[in-house]
Protein backbone atom coordinates (compact mmCIF):
# COMPACT_ATOMS: atom_id res chain seq x y z
CA UNK A 1 0.00 0.00 0.00
CA UNK A 2 1.41 3.38 -0.93
CA UNK A 3 1.38 6.38 1.38
CA UNK A 4 -1.17 8.04 -0.91
CA UNK A 5 -3.74 5.28 -0.21
CA UNK A 6 -2.97 4.61 3.46
CA UNK A 7 -5.83 5.44 5.81
CA UNK A 8 -5.94 4.95 9.58
CA UNK A 9 -8.47 2.43 10.87
CA UNK A 10 -8.57 3.93 14.35
CA UNK A 11 -7.92 7.44 15.67
CA UNK A 12 -7.59 7.77 19.46
CA UNK A 13 -7.86 11.29 20.83
CA UNK A 14 -6.97 12.49 24.32
CA UNK A 15 -9.53 15.02 25.50
CA UNK A 16 -8.24 17.31 28.25
CA UNK A 17 -5.28 19.46 27.31
CA UNK A 18 -5.11 18.04 23.78
CA UNK A 19 -8.45 17.98 21.96
CA UNK A 20 -10.09 20.78 23.96
CA UNK A 21 -9.11 24.39 24.12
CA UNK A 22 -10.08 26.08 27.36
CA UNK A 23 -12.39 29.07 27.01
CA UNK A 24 -13.30 31.54 29.74
CA UNK A 25 -16.74 33.08 29.57
CA UNK A 26 -19.92 33.53 31.55
CA UNK A 27 -17.89 33.33 34.74
CA UNK A 28 -16.81 29.73 34.06
CA UNK A 29 -14.03 27.95 32.20
CA UNK A 30 -15.12 25.24 29.79
CA UNK A 31 -13.59 23.08 27.09
CA UNK A 32 -14.41 23.67 23.47
CA UNK A 33 -13.33 21.80 20.34
CA UNK A 34 -11.68 24.08 17.78
CA UNK A 35 -13.66 24.04 14.49
CA UNK A 36 -10.53 23.04 12.53
CA UNK A 37 -10.02 20.03 14.82
CA UNK A 38 -13.72 19.13 14.67
CA UNK A 39 -13.64 19.16 10.87
CA UNK A 40 -10.50 17.00 10.77
CA UNK A 41 -12.08 14.45 13.12
CA UNK A 42 -15.24 14.37 11.00
CA UNK A 43 -13.19 13.85 7.84
CA UNK A 44 -11.32 10.96 9.46
CA UNK A 45 -14.63 9.36 10.53
CA UNK A 46 -16.11 9.88 7.05
CA UNK A 47 -13.04 8.16 5.57
CA UNK A 48 -13.85 5.10 7.67
CA UNK A 49 -11.67 5.54 10.76
CA UNK A 50 -13.15 4.60 14.10
CA UNK A 51 -12.80 7.54 16.48
CA UNK A 52 -12.02 6.73 20.11
CA UNK A 53 -12.00 9.36 22.85
CA UNK A 54 -9.40 8.64 25.54
CA UNK A 55 -9.86 10.23 28.92
CA UNK A 56 -9.93 9.75 32.63
CA UNK A 57 -13.43 11.24 32.50
CA UNK A 58 -16.48 9.07 32.96
CA UNK A 59 -18.40 8.15 29.83
CA UNK A 60 -21.03 10.71 30.89
CA UNK A 61 -18.36 13.43 30.93
CA UNK A 62 -17.26 12.43 27.44
CA UNK A 63 -20.67 12.56 25.77
CA UNK A 64 -20.72 16.38 25.38
CA UNK A 65 -17.31 16.19 23.67
CA UNK A 66 -18.54 13.45 21.34
CA UNK A 67 -21.55 15.65 20.54
CA UNK A 68 -19.29 18.64 19.75
CA UNK A 69 -17.40 16.38 17.35
CA UNK A 70 -20.60 15.08 15.77
CA UNK A 71 -19.79 11.53 16.90
CA UNK A 72 -22.31 8.99 18.14
CA UNK A 73 -22.55 8.77 21.91
CA UNK A 74 -21.04 5.29 21.72
CA UNK A 75 -17.58 6.82 22.26
CA UNK A 76 -15.14 4.58 24.09
CA UNK A 77 -14.03 5.60 27.55
CA UNK A 78 -10.40 4.74 28.24
CA UNK A 79 -8.99 5.19 31.72
CA UNK A 80 -12.20 5.63 33.67
CA UNK A 81 -14.68 3.23 35.17
CA UNK A 82 -17.23 1.93 32.65
CA UNK A 83 -20.90 2.54 33.39
CA UNK A 84 -22.53 -0.33 35.29
CA UNK A 85 -25.54 -2.18 33.96
CA UNK A 86 -28.73 -1.75 35.95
Amino acid sequence: MSEATWRPKLVALDIDGTLLRWVTGSGAVHGEVDPVVRDAVRRAAAAGAEIVLASGRSIHGMIPIAEQLGLPSTARSVGSSPPTAR
